[in-house]
């Protein structure tokens, strides 16, 4: 399957975005997910509240990586937010994640 469709006039763009992200998603083991959550999980239970911005800042994880992180960990009722903010790095407000209930 082409992932990318050129032409010599045009810039290439994405085709079937979506289907790609996932199928990168689902080439990465189970494993390596739950170790990636687990220490982060582990990082912000030590720090007693760290924002997505700071994981970031401390494991040199990408956004999109720490932030699906996060997601899962919360769907999961592993973490809760605080009801604390932070700024980042950027000046913007953040959610100061918590571990547990």
């Amino acid at each position: 399957m082409d992932i990318i469709e050129t032409d010599t006039n045009r810039k290439p763009s994405l085709r079937n975005s979506r289907e790609v992200s996932r199928a990168a998603l689902e080439s990465i083991p189970k494993e390596t997910h739950e170790k990636r959550r687990s220490r982060i999980l582990r990082l912000i239970d030590e720090r007693r509240g760290l924002t997505c911005d700071e994981i970031e800042i401390e494991t040199g994880g990408l956004h999109q990586t720490v932030s699906s992180a996060i997601t899962a960990l919360r769907r999961r009722g592993k973490l809760h937010d605080t009801g604390e903010r932070r700024a980042t790095r950027y000046g913007c407000q953040a959610i100061v994640w918590g571990a547990g209930r």
